[in-house]
């Protein structure tokens, strides 16, 4: 296994993007892969047209600990769907399918362990680890961060310090 590691994983991306002859991209991310795209835009920024970061880790410390190693560690639909109830507006939205699917997933080969470890190297004394903000301004990218205003599981407040340029655009929406 890897060693989990930002660089580790920005080569792996860069390898998947290769091995697809995608030599450039607009990129969408969510969550913890929002770190790994501004990583591919600082460290090779000719692949990168766009990025737009949804609801991205890296932008403030704060984060549910409990929620992220819950959803790790849970090993049965009924409580992984308790977990998952904190992704929507409406805990109705999680779906016996989407868990199931999950569930599976996570029993593949080292799909468990490689959560762990993410989670382990992502979450120190229950605080996000990658934070990036004062890093924004090295991006040579357009930039458009999206926040839904009721997240549960990392806050729209760390979106709200974030200043406003020609190339960066930030979007903070009540959806329901």
């Amino acid at each position: 296994m890897s060693d989990g590691s930002i660089e580790m994983l920005v080569t792996a991306l860069r390898g998947w993007l290769d091995a697809l002859a995608i030599r450039t991209a607009h990129f969408v991310a969510h969550s913890m892969v929002g770190v790994l795209i501004r990583d591919l835009a600082l460290r090779g920024p000719e692949r990168v047209l766009s990025c737009t970061l949804v609801a991205s880790t890296g932008f403030g410390t704060k984060t549910d600990a409990d929620y992220i190693n819950g959803v790790v560690t849970a090993d049965g639909c009924k409580l992984l769907k308790s977990y998952f109830e904190k992704l929507f507006a409406g805990g109705s939205r999680v779906t016996h399918q989407l868990v199931d699917d999950v569930l599976k997933c996570k029993l593949l080969d080292d799909v468990g362990s490689a959560l762990g470890l993410l989670v382990a190297i992502f979450v120190l004394d229950d605080q996000q680890s990658w934070v990036f903000c004062d890093r924004l301004a090295e991006l040579n990218v357009p930039l458009l961060v999206v926040w839904g205003a009721r997240d549960q599981i990392l806050s729209a407040r760390h979106a709200a310090g974030l200043s406003h340029t020609e190339r960066f655009r930030s979007l903070t929406t009540a959806c329901t």
